[in-house]
């Protein structure tokens, strides 16, 4: 993304592990979710309920109360209605580092720290116009052998 100096710059990273699909539609407040595999979730993990792709976008985060056969019940109801087929992940946590490739090939590293399960955020404020490509690793002993995807947004903040 193109950048100008001053600018300060957000990132918000999601790192997710075993996902499964909506089976059934949920209608807002809904506090259960028909899935087709909740066998890698438990109770007291955090949930990302995504509507779209590429980058599991619009969602909402969700916390499992209780698991019984596909039926997952929530914590506390969701916010808005999520049609059949919505992709549902869990979040998992992780060291995260963040680095950002400046247009002169010279390179920033960027704290995110976890503002809730799963999530991180994290600023930086270009020194240089132009683009600025930012990469987000995860490592650690919650991400360990599971197959992981990053949700990596980037807004200017005024």
């Amino acid at each position: 993304m193109s950048y100008y100096p001053g600018q300060q710059i957000e990132i918000e990273a999601f790192v997710y592990g075993p996902a499964s699909r909506l089976t059934a539609a949920c209608i807002a407040g809904a506090t259960t979710l028909t899935v087709a595999d909740p066998s890698h979730w438990s109770a007291g993990q955090s949930l990302k309920l995504s509507d779209g792709d590429p980058q599991m976008g619009p969602s909402e985060i969700v916390t499992i109360g209780s698991i019984s056969g596909a039926v997952v019940t929530l914590s506390a109801g969701t916010l808005r209605a999520h049609p059949a087929a919505t992709m549902v992940a869990r979040i998992l946590d992780a060291t995260i580092a963040g680095t950002v490739e400046k247009p002169n090939a010279s390179t920033s590293s960027v704290t995110l720290s976890s503002v809730t399960t799963g999530r991180y955020r994290g600023t930086f404020t270009p020194s240089l116009p132009g683009t600025h490509d930012v990469e987000v690793t995860a490592s650690g002993a919650a991400v360990g052998s599971n197959a992981t995807t990053f949700d990596v947004q980037t807004d200017r903040v005024a």
